[in-house]
């Protein structure tokens, strides 16, 4: 199992590793070749920070520097979140600011 798999799905592929290998397909087919790596990185990056999920918005930051993304790059996604999301979008997506 790769390393980037979230502890969740870990869980899941320990106890229940038949619904895993489901979750596993469906993972693998929206993870796709169209968009490069670090814009559907930043994609899931705006769409943890709409959920709330400040942990995961702090880990696709990284990953998204990592990919060669700007601060440019990860502000405009930050507005972006803060338009579809307003302030409960944004109090989450601001943790991508942080290293």
């Amino acid at each position: 199992m790769p390393q980037h798999v979230p502890s969740f799905l870990r869980a899941l592929h320990e106890h229940d590793p038949e619904f895993f290998e489901h979750i596993a397909g469906i993972s693998k087919a929206a993870d796709g070749s169209a968009l490069p790596e670090k814009t559907r990185t930043l994609i899931w990056l705006a769409i943890d920070s709409v959920l709330g999920k400040d942990e995961g918005v702090k880990a696709l930051s990284r990953k998204a520097r990592e990919l060669g993304a700007t601060k440019e790059e990860i502000a405009e996604t930050v507005r972006i979140v803060f338009l579809g999301a307003g302030l409960p979008g944004l109090s989450s997506a601001v943790k991508a600011f942080e290293r």
